[in-house]
């Protein structure tokens, strides 16, 4: 069973690293459209809507005075998350998509005995590169 341990985000453009503690999950939704006629009985019928929501992603990371994220107001940029490489890979599972922030930590809370960390939370945009998982390749 593999964990997240060794796993990285890449911010194209902006070239931000940090010290990641979590990366969430991509939820892609896609709703229903209701299409239940008069002979339907005892259930609701339904039909896919044709497009879907391309997610968000929240990062959780150590704030470092020398890592500061991009500005709330940037531009969106290609971001690459890449799963750790585990034993029989070559090339480690990844999910990009061109994305933009839409919620950030600017300057945590200070606390004795307790670490500095902030959120960053990105929209996928579905623009210059569409959301996309690609999986590991075997050696």
């Amino acid at each position: 069973m593999a964990t997240g341990n060794g796993s990285t985000v890449t911010f194209a453009t902006s070239g931000f690293t940090a010290r990641f503690e979590e990366i969430g999950e991509v939820k892609q939704t896609r709703g229903k459209i209701r299409d239940t006629d008069l002979e339907t009985e005892d259930f609701h019928e339904y039909i896919p809507e044709d497009v879907a929501e391309p997610g968000e992603r929240e990062f959780k990371i150590f704030w470092e005075g020398t890592n500061a994220p991009p500005s709330i107001n940037s531009d969106p940029e290609l971001v690459t998350v890449t799963h750790a490489l585990e034993g029989g890979q070559s090339t480690a599972a990844k999910f990009i998509g061109s994305a933009f922030i839409v919620d950030l930590t600017v300057d945590p809370k200070h606390a004795n005995n307790e670490t500095k960390s902030g959120t960053i939370k990105i929209q996928y945009d579905n623009k210059a590169t569409p959301p996309a998982f690609t999986e590991a390749v075997a050696s």
